[in-house]
């Protein structure tokens, strides 16, 4: 479920450590950005972030490790995904995350990590 501004939160379905979040937006736009809340909450203190997203259905890959931020206090796990030149241009539905590099040639953590944020991107009028 999405709530205002884009941000991503837990849906009342939740099965074990899966948590469904859908995030809505229309073809063409770039607004507003893909906020997500890490669960669980994680310190990114010191920390890198990285988004990627694939088409659902054909698995192709339309984002790959593309600079993500960091929202308020790292100490708050929130991360945000700024959309760039045609990341929208397609309407379809595609799976995202976000990997988080904790310091300098560690292993990646990525978010979610039981399932993937749903991106839907809609189909516009005109």
């Amino acid at each position: 479920v999405i709530g205002r501004h884009g941000f991503a939160r837990k849906s009342e379905h939740r099965e074990t450590s899966f948590v469904k979040t859908t995030f809505y937006i229309k073809r063409g736009d770039r607004s507003p950005n893909l906020v997500y809340a890490l669960i669980p909450q994680t310190n990114l203190t010191d920390a890198t972030v990285v988004f990627n997203m694939r088409d659902k259905r054909s698995g192709t890959v339309i984002i790959s490790r593309a600079s993500a931020e960091i929202v308020g206090s790292p100490l708050d796990g929130v991360v945000a995904y700024e959309w760039q030149g045609n990341d929208t241009a397609a309407a379809g539905l595609f799976e995202a995350e976000f990997e988080v590099v904790y310091a300098v040639g560690s292993v990646p953590e990525t978010f979610p990590n039981a399932s993937f944020i749903e991106v839907r991107i809609t189909e516009d009028i005109a």
